[in-house]
């Protein structure tokens, strides 16, 4: 049997707030059905469209040939979008547990019980890993748009009087203020983007960034204080 974890799955995007994490999986006899609806909601409710969702039963279906496995990992590869939660390496372990999924639902049956708890068993690993990645995304993002709120609030105070003569100017001048910014949230959030403070101010101020936007042109939004 997998390790147990305490800890809920929460999704950070779109699609769903759908929680369930490992220690919610039943692998008693009676209740392995519900575990096995379980585990197809965690692997797809958050990530998928319910097309795509249906598309993915068919290809486990598929996955079940010995054959048409490796064709039918590849489909499901592709059939997630790619994301930061979702990349190369989580959607191949996703893979992999869609295929243990359906391995258990076909053992379950058969009446192979003792086959389809070991097969629920390793499709559910997986869930501690997904539940850590989203939640950690989630936060990124949360704090993210927290640091870009501040930047703003300060982009207005050292906005010159008769304002900003071109975007450019106003990131020569706020990139020491974001950069002290990224430098508090480095301390417990890590590295926010890639992206150098100069060049990242300045990719606000073209895209019209709602916050920094209004703070260039000398308005004022309801942004989080220091």
């Amino acid at each position: 049997m997998a390790p147990r974890s305490k800890k809920s799955a929460r999704g950070d995007n779109n699609h769903s707030d759908f929680q369930v994490c490992e220690s919610d999986i039943p692998l008693q006899p009676s209740n392995l059905e519900v575990g096995l609806n379980l585990i197809f909601l965690a692997l797809t409710e958050p990530y998928l469209t319910p097309d795509q969702c249906i598309e993915f039963k068919v290809i486990c279906r598929r996955a079940l040939s010995p054959e048409h496995r490796q064709d039918a990992k590849a489909q499901l590869l592709e059939l997630y979008p790619r994301s930061t939660v979702m990349d190369t390496g989580m959607r191949a372990k996703v893979a992999d547990a869609a295929i243990f999924l359906i391995q258990a639902t076909a053992s379950l049956e058969q009446g192979y019980i003792d086959a389809a708890q070991t097969y629920i068993a390793q499709a559910s690993a997986i869930l501690p890993k997904l539940e850590k990645r989203r939640i950690h995304q989630r936060d990124k993002l949360s704090t993210q748009e927290e640091c870009i709120q501040r930047f703003a609030k300060r982009l207005l105070e050292i906005r010159p009087k008769d304002g900003w003569r071109n975007i450019d100017q106003a990131a020569a001048a706020g990139q020491a203020e974001l950069q002290t910014l990224l430098d508090e949230y480095r301390l417990t959030f890590g590295l926010l983007w890639k992206v150098d403070p100069g060049t990242l101010v300045l990719q606000w101020l073209q895209q019209k960034q709602p916050y920094v936007h209004e703070a260039y042109h000398g308005r004022s939004t309801h942004v989080s204080g220091d």
